[in-house]
Parts: structure tokens; sequence; C-alpha cells
């Protein structure tokens, strides 16, 4: 499977995942103190590379649209 060629049902279970990513986020984001909690998290490199992929992905998407106002 490649995610350009994914299926509706695999596109749905991407998106389950992404949910549940988020609700654990903002639930970890609510512990105190966030120094025994959160900020270990954002210490580790798990959380630096999606810093890093999040990034480009933004980058990914500002360039997209800039040629799309070139058209």
């Amino acid at each position: 499977m490649t995610i350009a060629n994914m299926k509706p049902e695999e596109k749905s279970l991407y998106d389950l995942r992404f949910q549940t990513f988020l609700f654990k986020i903002v639930d970890v984001a609510k512990y105190s103190p966030r120094e025994k909690y959160l900020y270990p998290i954002m210490n580790g490199v798990p959380f630096r590379d999606l810093e890093v992929a999040l990034d480009m992905a933004v980058q990914e998407r500002a360039k997209r649209k800039a040629n799309d106002n070139k058209e």
C-alpha cells in the first residue's frame, strides 16, 4: 500500500489513529507538572522527529500553494 493509493477503510484507520494521537497529546499536555510528564516526551527523539516531519509538511504545502498561485 502507498499513501496515494489508500482504500477508504485504510484512510478511516489513519484518521482514527490521528484523532487518538491528538486526544492523547492534548491530555498529556494538561498533566501537572509538565516537567514530569510532557517535557521528557518532548526531549525524546520521536518527538523531535515528529517536529521535523511536521515542519517538512508545512514547507511542502507552502511550496505547492506558491506554485498553484503562479498558474
